[in-house]
Order: C-alpha cells, then structure tokens, then sequence
C-alpha cells in the first residue's frame, strides 16, 4: 500500500509520498465556479478578501459558519473539499499519517479521521508535528511552527529515550500572514522612497508585492540586496529592510531555551536565531530511518475541553446519592413549594445530567489509556469498585478492547457480602460517610485483590 504523508500546518499543508508531493495552503477562494484552493487563493488575497478564508484547518469544526461560503455549512465541509483537490492526483491504495500541529485539539483529529474515512482513506498513525520536525540528538528545546494567523511554539523534553511536548503556545499576530503583511509594509515604504510610487494604492498591485515576497524571502537567503519589480517599478530590497519582522519574533520568545528547531517557512524570515530547520519533503525518510517497523506512532491527549464544551462540575459526593432520591411526578398541581424549586444546584445537575457524556467519554478513554501503557510494559490492572454505590457502565471498552486490563466481576462490597457476611455499608465498618476501617482494607488487600487476578 502506499505510505503517504498529510502536514495539516495550514500555512504549509502538504500532501507527501515516496517520490511524490504536492503542496496546497490551507487558503480557500470562492469564485463565480466554486472553490479553489492553495497558492490560486493566495493570488486573490488582496484582490477579493471577503471571498477568501485562512482560518478553515486552524478551526476545524461543525460550528456553522457565520457568514456563508458557497454551499460550506462550516469549516469542516471546506476542508473535505479541499482534502478532495489534494488527493486528486495522489497515488491508489492509500495509507496515511496525519502530521498535527500542537495545537489541534483531539476533537479536530476525531473530525479529519471521519473526513479522511469518507473519502476512503485509511489513517495508520498521528504524531505531532513538533515532535518530528525537533532532532532528538540535540536535547530539549523549542520548536517552531508557523501558522497563517498564529506561531505555535512548543517546548520539547528530551530524556534519555524519550521525547515529549510538554506545553503549546499559540502566538497570536506572528502567523505567516501576519510577517508577510509586515514585509509588505517594509517593502512598500522603500519603493514610496526610491520611485513615489505606492503599490497599496491598487489590490492589484498590492497583490503582485505580496505574491512576490515568499519569492523575495528565499533569494535574500545569500543575497544582502535585490531588485524587485511591481509592473514598471523596480526598486531595491535589502535584507536589513526584514530584520523588524525577527526582532518581533524574537521578543515574543525566549530564544535561550535549549535547542530551538523550527520549519523552513520561518527560516527564510532573516535574523531569527535557529539551531536547525526541518524540510517537510523529509517526513517520509525520517520515519522510515528512525522509527520501529513495527512500532505504532500514538498520541495521548489529557485536554478537559472539546470544542464547546468544557467540564464544570466537581465530583459528586456520597451525599447527594443518598440525600436525594429525584422527583415524583403525579396528578399534582405544581405549586410555588414544589421541592424542586427550592434544591441546591448541585442536585439538580447530579439527577438531571450526570452521568454525563463528556464524564463517560473520559473515563473510557482514560481506561484504554492506562490498557495501552500497561500493554506496552507487560503490566496487568484491574478495574473494580469499592461498593455498590459506585456505577459503573457495562460498556466502558468504548473505544477498543482492552488487551492487558480486566474488569471485576463483584465490588468489594458484594464479594465480602457473599464470602464473609460482612457488610461494609454499616457503622461498625465505617469510620464516616466516605471512608471504611482499616479492617476492610486489610481484607481487600489479603482477599479481594487475590480474588479479582484469579477470578
């Protein structure tokens, strides 16, 4: 089958294969005949703004859009059109591994992965991207990564075997576009010094200036001075004219820490201090040189907040099981005194809400976390509970079968209930609402535990 690459970078989406790649930004145009995509919307940018959209990979979602595009009802129809441009051309019988940003959230990967899915392709790995593109060899660090509206920066760990990110920041104003709308200041300021001329004046000419910088950019890299025409104006540029843009860069980030990588659009900005660069034409090589072949790439995420949507609610106490038993609904008038009215909100969240799915989604996807690391190291574990106050849902192996882990047949509750006659649930075995006697722990060390690994 073959292996292709996919770096979802907005500013610098491509689409890699053995000798093959194909590179298309993250930027959608609406013209009179649909959609286009890449470097033929970046040409439009200056010339029709309103019909042009930068954000649809950076926000991938299903939040409807604000203003309409075309037939897109959100940012993820745009980015299943564009994913159709790109594979147009890609060879059969496809595999892919998705290289993320730091800052794609786990519902956004969830989202492409039913987008790739519809499009039959079959997604074998993700791995972040600043994980990649960060030589190992050279320790912890930073990397970084632009994109259109935003520098991720990502602070990489180093130890021993093992790499990691540790934390992601987003850079708001020092996205690719945000340095080159700086270079295209700098730029127009000394062609109005050299010829008067002012090529803001016109979204045509002040297009030609900004199609030309990345071009500008790259031949500045060994050059201190170079000619740039816009229609029948030439002038000069000089490579001090961008220093402002890295002095930018360089007071928003602290440079000193340890080894600072960063991708090759950031490279050609001159001044930025950098220690290495990362190709993204280089992907495939890597893996295949550095990684296990049988070694799986995975991505363990902790995030508390999806899209909309974020936990608010403490965990709830024995208290407001036993307190509290719901509502009981009859023929009844409901009248000012009804009981609900006067219920603490606590309550009222726990009858009516909780479990939640946000509560039971993480507490699946948590167990086939603790399943997958166990697995690794050859560790078995065990789920149980303490009493039968605790619930636990039947399917909680939601998002895969467990390979190392096993659940238990009886809480301690009922298994010292059946074997014993003890009831823990009594204040001869309580010390209070919440906590047992040392005695019960014993037995669930010497008994139950024994009783769960040999059931």
């Amino acid at each position: 089958m073959t292996r292709l690459f996919l770096d979802t970078t907005d500013a610098s989406l491509n689409l890699i294969g053995e000798g093959y790649c194909t590179r298309s930004p993250g930027l959608a145009y609406l013209d009179a005949g649909g959609l286009v995509f890449g470097d033929a919307a970046f040409a439009q940018l200056k010339q029709s703004p309103l019909a042009v959209r930068s954000d649809f990979w950076s926000q991938l979602g299903t939040t409807p859009l604000n203003t309409g595009f075309g037939e897109a009802r959100h940012t993820a129809d745009l980015v299943y059109e564009h994913m159709k441009a790109l594979l147009n051309n890609a060879p059969e019988q496809r595999a892919l591994c998705i290289i993320a940003p730091g800052n794609m959230q786990q519902s956004q990967i969830e989202l492409l992965l039913g987008i790739l899915g519809s499009l039959s392709i079959d997604v074998t790995a993700v791995i972040d991207r600043a994980l990649l593109a960060h030589p190992a060899t050279r320790g912890s660090g930073l990397n970084l990564s632009l994109q259109w509206r935003q520098l991720i920066v990502s602070e990489i760990k180093v130890d021993a075997a093992e790499m990691s990110v540790t934390k992601v920041t987003e850079l708001s104003g020092l996205g690719y576009l945000d340095l080159l709308e700086m270079c295209l200041e700098n730029c127009a300021d000394l062609c109005v010094e050299q010829t008067r001329f002012d090529p803001r004046r016109s979204a045509a000419s002040e297009q030609q200036l900004l199609s030309a910088i990345p071009s500008l950019l790259a031949t500045l890299g060994d050059k201190t001075e170079v000619p740039l025409d816009i229609g029948s104006t030439t002038f000069k540029v000089t490579r001090s004219s961008f220093e402002s843009v890295a002095r930018r860069i360089s007071a928003a980030i602290d440079l000193t820490q340890g080894h600072i990588s960063a991708d090759e659009t950031l490279s050609l900005f001159p001044g930025i201090g950098l220690d290495s660069v990362a190709t993204s034409t280089g992907v495939d090589l890597y893996l295949d040189n550095d990684q296990p072949k049988d070694e799986k790439i995975h991505r363990y995420t902790d995030h508390r907040v999806t899209e909309n949507y974020i936990e608010m609610i403490d965990q709830v106490r024995q208290e407001n099981y036993e307190e509290f038993k719901g509502f009981f609904f009859d023929d009844m008038k409901v009248q000012a005194d009804f009981k609900p009215f006067h219920e603490k909100y606590i309550y009222t969240k726990l009858w009516h809400e909780l479990v939640t799915p946000l509560q039971y989604r993480d507490y699946c996807l948590d167990l086939l976390a603790i399943d997958t690391m166990c697995a690794r190291k050859g560790i078995k574990w065990y789920q149980w509970s303490i009493n039968n106050r605790v619930f636990v849902p039947d399917n909680i192996e939601l998002y895969g079968d467990w390979s190392a882990g096993k659940k238990a047949n009886s809480s301690v509750q009922g298994y010292l209930q059946l074997t014993k006659a003890i009831d823990i649930e009594t204040d001869e075995h309580r010390l209070d609402g919440e906590h047992y006697t040392k005695n019960i722990h014993q037995l669930i060390a010497t008994d139950y535990l024994n009783y769960i690994k040999n059931a």
